[in-house]
């Protein structure tokens, strides 16, 4: 039976770190990898930075790619929507 890519927050528990180390050994504020996890915002990343994210999560370049290929605007849009209506 073929195996469902991981999420961002799968690699993240499969790596024993934390979001806010994370954050740190990438320079972005903690609340950057939280908006990623819950899927707010996609990542924008310099090559470097991914090397340096498939360390971290000891993962592969398809790994990440495939953790973030079903993230869509529409999908971002509506979740931002969301925490808009949930702040009123």
């Amino acid at each position: 039976m073929p195996r469902l890519p991981l999420t961002f927050a799968d690699l993240i528990r499969r790596s024993g770190l934390t979001q806010r180390a994370i954050a740190v050994a990438l320079n972005k504020r903690e609340s950057t990898i939280s908006d990623w996890v819950r899927r707010i915002s996609y990542p924008t990343l310099t090559f470097a930075e991914i090397l340096q994210l498939e360390v971290l999560l000891n993962g592969s370049t398809e790994e990440l790619s495939l953790a973030f290929d079903d993230f869509s605007a529409e999908d971002a849009r509506s979740r931002i929507e969301q925490r808009l209506r949930l702040m009123e």
